[in-house]
């Protein structure tokens, strides 16, 4: 669960009371656009936590946040990618702890410079369109959760309207934190 709570605090779980998840088999591009790097890179509050977000010389994006955790410093870390869908980034996001390969989906929308918005997947709706076959893909059901696992996040970002993958009535925002100016 370290991974989900990194997971539920980027991507803006503002009340959630289970743990379910849409998740890709791959990354959602090879590659993040430099235009998204834009958006994402520098250092983020997101409620009492400083996110650091950089990319690598292959584009591959990191994130990472260090918290205060029984007496001592735990380092929080998550590689992503991006692509741009509309005015929103799509990101899949992996934990280089887990060792099975998914990719949770997150939604990002930059408001304005100083602000940014994540939202989680509508679980539950992502689940009817795989079972209606409409992607492929499968769903797990648990006792308190339940995980879609879809095979290309691509095509059904790009074929579905966001809006009905998305719940962009709940954002969790993200304020950029800029350096102070030295005297």
């Amino acid at each position: 669960m370290k991974f989900q709570h990194t997971i539920l605090t980027l991507g803006a779980a503002l009340a959630l009371t289970s743990c379910d998840a849409v998740v890709s088999s791959n990354h959602i591009s090879k590659q993040t656009e430099s235009l998204i790097q834009e958006e994402l890179t520098g250092t983020w509050q997101v409620e009492d936590e400083i996110w650091k977000i950089e990319f690598d010389e292959t584009d591959l994006g990191h994130v990472a946040s260090l918290d205060w955790k029984k007496n001592q410093f735990e380092i929080s870390r998550a590689l992503f990618q991006g692509l741009k869908v509309d005015k929103t980034t799509i990101i899949t996001l992996e934990s280089p702890e887990e060792a099975e390969n998914k990719f949770h989906l997150i939604a990002f929308r930059l408001a304005n410079e100083e602000t940014g918005n994540v939202f989680l997947p509508k679980a539950k709706a992502v689940a009817k369109l795989v079972e209606a076959g409409k992607f492929e893909g499968e769903v797990e059901r648990g006792k308190n959760s339940m995980t879609v696992k879809i095979r290309d996040a691509v095509e059904m970002v790009t074929t579905t309207p966001l809006e009905e993958l998305f719940d962009f009535g709940k954002p969790k925002t993200l304020k950029r934190v800029k350096p102070l100016e030295a005297d």
